[in-house]
This record gives structure tokens, C-alpha cells and sequence, in this order.
């Protein structure tokens, strides 16, 4: 597994932007969140913020994986940022092949 395109934003509890690429599954998930608040932190599958009739909002993942695999996945990409073990964009295009 992967972290790539990782983004500082520090805006409220939302520490960064990044993607997640796991080869052996064939798959990269665009647009996770990193989240960190009162000394917990977490992650954030790709979501989109739905607004109720009431007025209250709500963020609904667009990737859905059991409760297994999604804390297997949590513990994964939670530790790989926390040891640094991510690429920026810009590393990326550093490393890149030129043809």
C-alpha cells in the first residue's frame, strides 16, 4: 500500500489530502482525509456533505468495505503517515520516467 499526493491543509481537524494505491488489489481511492482532534486521529474515505431537509449535514463515504478490512486499512494508512512514509505530488513527478 501506498500513500500518494499527500497535501498539508490544516484547517480545523483536517491535517492533509492524499491517495491511497494498493497494488495487488489493482485499485487507487482519489480524495482520503486525514483527521487528527483532542489527540485522536483518523481517516477519511472520499465523501460528499449532503445537507437534510432539517438543515443538518451529513458526510456520506463513497467507498464502503467491512468492518475488517476498513480497520485493517485505518491501522495501514494511519501509520504509514504518521512514520512519514508518503509522497507529495510534486515527489512524484520527481520521480517519474520521462517517456
Amino acid at each position: 500500500m501506498e500513500i500518494m499526493n499527500f497535501k498539508q491543509i490544516n484547517r480545523g481537524c483536517l491535517i492533509a489530502r492524499f491517495d491511497v494505491r494498493i497494488p495487488s488489489w489493482g485499485l487507487t481511492i482519489r480524495g482520503c482525509s486525514y483527521f487528527e482532534k483532542d489527540g485522536k486521529r483518523w481517516f477519511g474515505m472520499p465523501s460528499s456533505r449532503i445537507e437534510n431537509k432539517d438543515g443538518s449535514v451529513k458526510n456520506y463515504e463513497h467507498i464502503l468495505f467491512d468492518k475488517g478490512t476498513r480497520m485493517r486499512l485505518d491501522t495501514a494508512c494511519l501509520e504509514k503517515i504518521k512514520s512519514g512514509q508518503y509522497q507529495t505530488k510534486q515527489e512524484q513527478h520527481e520521480n517519474k520516467i520521462p517517456f
